[in-house]
């Protein structure tokens, strides 16, 4: 999986800072992480804060990024 320059190979979970845009104040990014699975599979991406002050979601995702074991994984999650 190649994404914003950066490849993640199978069985391999990574997580990075992707420049998204810029602003008055300076450069903004957007965290992300990619979990890639050991066996091959769809492609699921999850996003959260696409509205302010939903926070519930971003908590979700961090978690599930933890949670997720590239080993045991079929597929890849981002």
């Amino acid at each position: 999986m190649l994404i914003d320059g950066v490849q993640v190979a199978p069985g391999v979970k990574k997580s990075w800072s992707m420049p998204a845009c810029d602003t008055c104040l300076g450069p903004e990014s957007v965290p992300v992480t990619v979990v890639c699975g050991s066996k091959p599979g769809p492609t699921l991406a999850v996003t959260a804060a696409c509205h302010p002050m939903e926070l519930n979601g971003v908590v979700t995702s961090i978690r599930l990024a933890q949670e997720l074991d590239p080993s045991e994984l079929a597929g890849t999650v981002v």
